[in-house]
């Protein structure tokens, strides 16, 4: 239970954000606001969704590497897992760029594929142009996840998630409400703060335990490795 407390916790607290995004606008801008947001979260949350094969392949594969090590020292097997975890970490940042990219580039042409309402697409692409920048952090802080949850480390990440929830509330007053009341974008802005801060403490607190997995070009064999968990 000291375990799986905490890590349900973990699940739990991060649909958060896009939840406190939805009340700070539906209060502040209204049902139009609502209305700009449901396709927007449409593109970045369901996207996302579709990478989450690579947080699955670098929990089974890094507790591979931390657990089938018969007799060796507790620096070996964190190297091990390191590597492990690295090509899936280094996919999801790439990918993560790549959608950056795209979000930036081609916001107006995807809103116009699902048919949203002209009246809606200033507000839903300033919303999709702002969690579009933190795209990468989102999909890295997704595999760097795992790691914490292989050394049996829910508490770490659970503290760190929910202080961006914190933070997401403390951005979402500021930029929706006062002093800033940017609607929309504003309330995009403070999750993609809450996103890129709480990725950073990840990076760091791994870091600090050395056990931050390191970016490398994967190998054919490794991103058959990846592929299998698709």
């Amino acid at each position: 239970l000291k375990f799986a407390i905490p890590a349900l916790g973990i699940y739990l607290t991060n649909p958060l954000l896009s939840n406190i995004d939805n009340a700070f606008v539906g209060r502040t801008v209204g049902a139009a606001g609502l209305a700009a947001l449901s396709p927007a979260t449409l593109c970045i949350d369901q996207v996302l969704y579709l990478f989450s094969f690579l947080s699955r392949a670098a929990t089974a594969l890094a507790a591979r590497g931390y657990n089938n090590v018969n007799n060796k020292s507790e620096a070996e097997a964190k190297q091990r897992m390191k590597d492990a975890a690295s090509p899936a970490l280094s996919i999801a940042i790439f990918c993560g760029i790549l959608l950056s990219g795209m979000y930036v580039t081609s916001t107006p042409f995807i809103l116009k594929a699902l048919n949203v309402d002209p009246l809606l697409h200033t507000s839903a692409s300033s919303y999709i142009h702002w969690r579009g920048v933190a795209s990468w952090a989102a999909m890295a802080q997704s595999v760097l996840l795992t790691v914490f949850m292989v050394t049996k480390d829910a508490k770490t990440p659970l503290k760190i998630i929910a202080s961006a929830a914190v933070l997401n509330v403390l951005g979402d007053a500021a930029f929706c409400v006062w002093p800033l009341q940017t609607g929309c974008g504003g309330a995009a802005a403070a999750t993609a703060i809450a996103t890129l801060a709480s990725t950073g403490m990840m990076v760091k607190a791994l870091k600090n335990r050395d056990i931050l997995p390191g970016l490398k070009l994967p190998n054919k064999k490794e991103c058959r490795s990846l592929m299998e968990f698709t």
